[in-house]
């Protein structure tokens, strides 16, 4: 939708998180067909800054939030370990201005998650075709892995993809990445944290037997 000079509606105001009226007061427009609007939110008061700006590859306009820097990304998953969150709170940062960038360091975050799931991390490809081998390890988590491999190496290549795409799917890679964690790492500490509450008598003999 193209927002025409002067504006009202309702939307989810980025500072309260409530759905509300706004209105929209256009502050600049350049002839590269680019407007910025000051967004009043009535339920909170506060302002919000919006770039408004066309998609050259399908003739539609599109809305960003300028300010405040905020993120849309979900938050990282809670047994994440400490070096694939920094690298995934960086990327939820950034998204704000660049999903390219977004996407490059979760293609990264992937690569060291890729460590802490027993692989050496030096060849991201081959680190999710050795994970694909193991017993646990699902053909939705290898398909999910190599989304997040593909479409981050694609970020930096020009020409791979077009940025409305990278876009679109930047989000959802977030998803993943989360995704992995929790059945990779939660579920697995999950089962072992019940299993260990057993009796360890009746443990011992199931594991014989299962040795066996």
């Amino acid at each position: 939708m193209k927002v025409e000079n002067d504006y009202s509606g309702t939307f989810s105001c980025p500072l309260c998180k409530q759905k509300s009226r706004f209105y929209a007061h256009q502050l600049l427009y350049s002839r590269s067909h680019t407007s910025f609007y000051s967004v009043d939110c009535n339920a909170c008061a506060k302002h919000s800054l919006w770039k408004e700006f066309i998609q050259h590859h399908n003739g539609t306009f599109k809305v960003k939030l300028i300010d405040p820097i905020t993120s849309s990304a979900p938050s990282p998953a809670e047994d994440m370990p400490e070096d694939v969150r920094k690298d995934f709170l960086e990327a939820s940062l950034v998204s704000i201005y660049s999903s390219k960038a977004a996407a490059a360091l979760l293609r990264l975050s992937l690569q060291k998650l890729c460590k802490h799931l027993g692989q050496p991390g030096k060849n991201i490809n081959e680190d999710i075709r050795a994970l694909a081998k193991e017993e646990g390890f699902s053909q939705r988590l290898v398909k999910a892995a190599d989304t997040v491999r593909i479409i981050g190496n694609n970020a930096v290549h020009p020409g791979e993809m077009n940025d409305e795409d990278i876009d679109d799917v930047c989000h959802g890679l977030f998803q993943l990445v989360n995704l992995i964690v929790s059945t990779a790492i939660t579920e697995p500490k999950k089962w072992n944290d019940l299993y260990d509450k057993a009796p360890e008598s009746k443990r011992l003999a199931a594991e014989k037997q299962d040795a066996s």
